[in-house]
């Protein structure tokens, strides 16, 4: 990844490059996750959505492989383009018909445990993705998102600022 376009000094990229080349996937991933069946509703994804205060879903079949991604971009277009028509009641009437596993996006991305974080990093930030689903031996063991790397980077921060 090019870092010349980010308005960071040249002198503190180094530093926190060569801090961030020591870290892997699995050392910053989300593993407590909130999946769903690819028979699930829409209607409850957008439940555990709100619940959770989540923006992606893995999909997975029942063993626990990955079937695709569910985010809550992708439920908003949906609403936005096939369902803005109808009344709310006749939309939420349908999202409790609808089956994740019809509108999911199944070319996902993935990344393993072992997998640089900076790697990680440079995949999501050139395919503008919000999250990377981790995968190993097949199976889903963890997501990685935004969000994960903006918590590690204040975490880093404050623990950084206070001489821990």
């Amino acid at each position: 990844m090019s870092t010349k376009n980010l308005n960071v000094d040249e002198s503190v990229k180094d530093r926190t490059f060569d801090f961030f080349s020591e870290l892997m996937v699995r050392d910053l991933m989300t593993k407590d996750l909130f999946t769903l069946y690819d028979d699930d509703t829409l209607n409850f994804a957008d439940e555990v959505m709100n619940w959770k205060r989540i923006r992606h879903i893995p999909i997975i079949n029942h063993n626990y492989e990955l079937q695709g991604v569910l985010t809550h971009r992708d439920l908003l277009a949906l609403s936005i383009s096939q369902l803005a028509a109808l009344p709310v009641n006749d939309q939420k009437s349908l999202h409790r018909r609808i089956r994740v596993g019809d509108v999911i996006r199944k070319s996902v991305t993935t990344t393993s445990p072992g997998t640089r974080l900076k790697e990680a990093a440079k995949i999501m930030f050139e395919k503008k993705i919000g999250c990377l689903p981790v995968v190993e031996h097949g199976r889903l063991v963890g997501i990685i998102t935004e969000a994960d790397f903006v918590k590690f980077f204040i975490e880093w921060r404050v623990e950084k600022d206070s001489g821990a």
